[in-house]
């Protein structure tokens, strides 16, 4: 059975949701900062591969653009 990855987002909002609920206090203020973490680091990710889509486009390596724009794109959906 294959499941889009609509589906799977939504699978993974319910679960994380489910999770959430059955947590202390304590666990709910370290998830935000895990959420914090998460956050940091796909600006992170994000700047970089921007970087290295202006480095790719100075290089006329059209495939390796290409390629990069598909991961920021996968980056923002995550």
């Amino acid at each position: 059975m294959k499941i889009t990855k609509r589906q799977l987002r939504r699978i993974i909002k319910e679960e994380k949701a489910r999770l959430l609920n059955e947590v202390t206090p304590e666990d709910r203020a370290m998830a935000a900062t895990y959420d914090e973490i998460d956050q940091m680091t796909r600006n992170l990710l994000g700047a970089k591969i921007e970087e290295a889509i202006a480095l790719a486009q100075e290089a006329q390596a059209p495939g390796v653009v290409a390629a990069l724009i598909e991961a920021h794109e996968a980056l923002q959906e995550w």
